[in-house]
């Protein structure tokens, strides 16, 4: 799952390094979560993630982004990770655990998304382009009790509308990505709100710096009965990095 995650998030990388795309650049850095919503495992019902799993952040992780350009063709790829741990009360079970159990908590969360969006408005400065997305989010939560323990692991793939919209200045630059699903696939409901807003700098030829904030919505089920997932989660935070264009 991990070689799946990186290998998409890193592939505009690969496409610029052998040429096929005439113009690139690439990041990475620090991001700080913060995590809202609830979680639910087997037959009980959605439990919040600060009160019954001690999971609300911050959470710190890291973040990388690449984009290439081939005329009006434009791949943007991301990935991000997010870790936080704590200690709830369970108000309902969670799979074996039952309700009133004192429990440690430990939670990961990654996202990896590839974009394709074509140029509709392109004036210089600022640029609007629409296109389609594809999403794989992968939450991890493992729960302990005394003398148990369950584990929420879910990876979630969904295709999304995505827009993206660019003002670029001189040294500065402004971007703006949005991403919006909503469908059923392979046994999974999913719903999804994705908005990330990010400002640039380049102090020097190739060389970047940006800071940003990103806030995701999603809600997904998988299964049902006992083997029952569900997640309804929002992050929200910012995110600091540099890197390179050429």
């Amino acid at each position: 799952m991990n070689r799946l995650l990186h290998g998409l998030a890193l592939l505009p990388f690969m496409l610029a390094g052998c040429g096929i795309l005439p113009s690139a650049r690439i990041s990475a850095g620090y991001n700080q979560t913060a995590v809202e919503g609830d979680f639910a495992r087997g037959t009980g019902g959605p439990q919040d993630a600060e009160t019954a799993f001690g999971v609300d952040g911050p959470a710190h992780g890291y973040q990388a982004r690449a984009e290439a350009k081939a005329g009006p063709l434009h791949a943007t790829a991301r990935l991000a990770t997010a870790s936080t741990d704590g200690r709830g009360v369970l108000g309902d079970g969670f799979g074996s655990l039952p309700a009133g159990t004192t429990v440690s908590s430990d939670l990961d969360l990654t996202d990896a998304d590839l974009a394709v969006s074509l140029d509709l408005f392109d004036l210089g400065p600022v640029r609007i382009s629409p296109g389609i997305g594809f999403d794989i989010y992968d939450v991890d939560l493992d729960v302990a009790g005394a003398g148990a323990r369950e584990r929420l692991s879910e990876t979630w793939e969904l295709p999304y509308l995505f827009l993206q919209g660019e003002v670029d200045i001189g040294p500065l630059g402004a971007v703006v990505d949005l991403g919006w699903s909503d469908i059923e696939l392979g046994g999974q409901d999913m719903s999804m709100l994705d908005a990330a807003a990010m400002l640039t700098f380049e102090p020097a030829a190739f060389v970047e710096f940006h800071a940003g904030y990103r806030l995701k919505s999603f809600e997904g089920t998988a299964g049902g009965g006992p083997d029952r997932r569900a997640v309804d989660l929002t992050t929200r935070g910012f995110f600091v990095g540099g890197g390179f264009s050429f």
